[in-house]
């Protein structure tokens, strides 16, 4: 017979909590909707400036729980789109404070889709019964759609927005080692099946409960199936769970299936029982989120690290000594060691003309410049080292530090000329390139006194609709913040890295480097760390942004490209978070916001190339590639087989099994 196909209204779950009052039911569908919503709340928790990476797990497991309550298509889009919501919005509230609401609206409205896509996708692989068959297949197809989907919004479109992969949130925690080995989108994974392999079975489970405890006779399934007749089935054990053929089922087979059942419950009770499953499924997901800390990252000893700042607290530089040099990881270093200060200068005078205020910039980081040069003559005072050397070999400042390009404005040039005898070190200055052509390159510029430009990166990825205006007359109809950019950045084409010469090694060293957001794009450090980069320096202007944790959050970013790579790095902000990372990942100094401070580092350098670095971008496509893959069996096999089987849970002294339709929902 052939019947219309719809999600019913309700799962075991929900039938068996019926227990608010006589005759009543919390509605699913009302219940999906708060799983979706603390599903987001939770994943940005998860995030800075709050940073408990836990509830990230709990998110991504109540999401798919949210997916399997009523699994229509239709449905779970808008159950990953209200979570999208939730999580996006508090995430990327720093664009609201940069620019405005609209702005802000639209981006969030933007990723929230691919939440929903999420959403639309899981439906559509789960009428491929081998998916939804058993928790572990729920748990392995459901990480591979979430990371897959990750992958998509970090590539696509405008080249895409990795803000709020759920591997920046675990830079500092175990699962985050997984990057050594397979970048940022392993570790997803690794977290995104971790937290269905336990959810998935804790679901089942908890229906059982409920269903012991009501003593309802009911049936759960997850498929997309309208039930519309039923036969009653006299139950052979107080809870049955088997597979159901499809629209053949008839009392005597369901008897014989029933009854296979309980023969293999009584030998393998760890197979079928609820609890049991449960448990495996929490030793594996601790086997998957601790076991990276046997993986062999580069071992740092003999640091002294600091807690990730936070921008409500102003704490990471009280009482510290800046005249001393903090070791980045030496202990690990292959190449020597690299002396680096870094000179964060701070922005003052916020709601200044824009020429008055980037004086002001300017002048402050060579304020700093010089408080760096103190720092030197105090180690000289107090008795250097032939293994740590007083004097800097590199000072380091960030994005936009000079808003004048010294190679056309004197006295930008003279400045820096004094900036750099003073400290006796080339810097690496942020600045604009303004080209006769039109529109401008974002820069980074080695300076060396006497000498000028030694070495040049202009930013490959510029930031859409926040440094160059796509579809500009499209976007003004919306908000007239796109004419606020009267100049569009120009995507550069140059390899991401910096040349410099150190006479006291003895020879050319190459740093990587990744310009603001870039920190967030892998392939730029994928690119580095093949041409030669030997520590990787992030120059960013967190100004715009306030006092948000974007800066935070992108320190984190900082921390899980250094794991990537193996590399030490540096994030330097015109007014904070700056800090210095281990190539561990471990974060050994940080400033404060809105402040003008200093660090001196000793870095290692570093040339062994890691398993991530190998594959490069070999995983992101892989698992951008099965998120397509996937729904596409699923549609078609459930189609060419008709395969609308599924689990089905039997409870109490008599039940109604369904009779199954012939197709599956698209």
């Amino acid at each position: 017979m052939t019947t219309e196909t719809y999600v019913p209204e309700s799962s075991a779950l929900e039938r068996a909590s019926n227990g608010f009052g006589p005759g009543q039911m919390v509605p699913p569908k009302l219940v999906a909707l708060l799983q979706a919503a603390l599903a987001g709340l939770l994943l940005w928790l998860a995030f800075p400036d709050t940073g408990h990476w836990p509830l990230g797990l709990v998110g991504v497991g109540l999401l798919w729980w949210a997916f399997t309550i009523r699994p229509r298509a239709g449905w779970n889009a808008l159950i990953g789109f209200i979570a999208g919501l939730l999580f996006f919005g508090p995430l990327l509230w720093f664009t609201a404070v940069a620019t405005a609401l609209v702005p802000w609206i639209a981006v969030t409205l933007l990723q929230a889709a691919f939440f929903a896509v999420l959403g639309l996708l899981w439906t559509w692989t789960n009428n491929a019964n081998w998916w939804r068959a058993n928790p572990w297949t729920q748990a392995l197809g459901f990480a591979v759609l979430f990371t897959g989907v990750e992958q998509w919004r970090s590539l696509i479109p405008f080249g895409g927005l990795p803000w709020g992969r759920l591997a920046w949130s675990v830079a500092g925690a175990p699962p985050g080692r997984v990057a050594w080995f397979g970048g940022s989108v392993l570790v997803t994974f690794v977290l995104t099946l971790a937290a269905t392999l336990l959810f998935a079975p804790l679901r089942i489970a908890l229906e059982h409960f409920l269903l012991d405890i009501r003593g309802t006779p009911t049936v759960t399934y997850y498929a997309p199936a309208r039930l519309p007749t039923a036969s009653v089935i006299p139950a052979v054990s107080p809870v049955v769970e088997s597979v159901v053929p499809d629209n053949s089922v008839s009392p005597s087979s369901m008897s014989q299936l029933t009854s296979k059942r309980v023969r293999d419950e009584a030998t393998k009770p760890w197979a079928y029982r609820p609890w049991p499953r449960v448990a495996i499924g929490l030793g594996a997901a601790l086997i998957l989120l601790l076991a990276p800390l046997l993986l062999p990252l580069p071992r740092v000893a003999g640091v002294t690290t600091v807690a990730p700042p936070r921008v409500a607290e102003v704490s990471a530089s009280e009482g510290v000594d800046r005249s001393r040099s903090v070791d980045a990881g030496v202990s690990v270093a292959e190449a020597g060691v690299l002396h680096v200060g870094i000179a964060q200068g701070n922005v003052v005078g916020r709601g200044q003309e824009a020429d008055v205020n980037a004086n002001a910039v300017f002048q402050d980081h060579l304020a700093a410049t010089r408080q760096l040069a103190a720092d030197i003559a105090a180690r000289r005072a107090t008795g250097g080292s032939t293994a740590t050397p007083p004097e800097l070999d590199l000072v380091i400042w960030p994005e936009n530090a000079a808003a004048w390009d010294p190679t056309v404005q004197p006295v930008v040039a003279n400045a820096l000329d004094a900036a750099t005898a003073d400290v006796g070190a080339p810097i690496l200055v942020g600045t604009m390139e303004y080209p006769d052509y039109g529109g401008r390159y974002n820069v980074s510029l080695l300076w060396e006194s006497g000498v000028g430009v030694t070495s040049r990166y202009a930013k490959r990825l510029p930031v859409p609709f926040g440094e160059y205006i796509p579809l500009r007359s499209f976007a003004r109809l919306f908000t007239d913040q796109v004419d606020r950019l009267t100049v569009d950045m120009i995507a550069a084409d140059n390899p991401p890295v910096i040349v410099m010469h150190s006479d006291r090694l003895g020879r050319e060293i190459m740093l990587g480097i990744g310009i603001c957001f870039e920190v967030a794009y892998d392939p730029i450090f994928y690119d580095a760390a093949r041409l030669g980069a030997e520590f990787l320096v992030i120059p960013t202007n967190n100004a715009s942004f306030g006092d948000t944790a974007q800066s935070t959050q992108q320190l984190q970013m900082t921390r899980l490209q250094a794991i990537t790579t193996g590399r030490a790095a540096i994030q330097i902000s015109t007014m904070g978070v700056s800090g210095v990372v281990t190539p561990d990942g471990q974060l050994v100094a940080a400033t404060d916001l809105w402040t003008q401070d200093r660090i001196s580092a000793l870095i290692p350098l570093r040339t062994t190339l890691t398993p991530a670095v190998h594959l490069g971008m070999v995983p992101a496509y892989l698992f951008a590639g099965f998120a397509l893959v996937l729904p596409v069996i699923g549609l078609v096999v459930g189609r060419l087989t008709k395969d609308n089987r599924m689990p089905v849970i039997v409870a109490g002294s008599e039940a109604s099994v369904p009779e199954y339709p012939s197709s599956p929902v698209v």
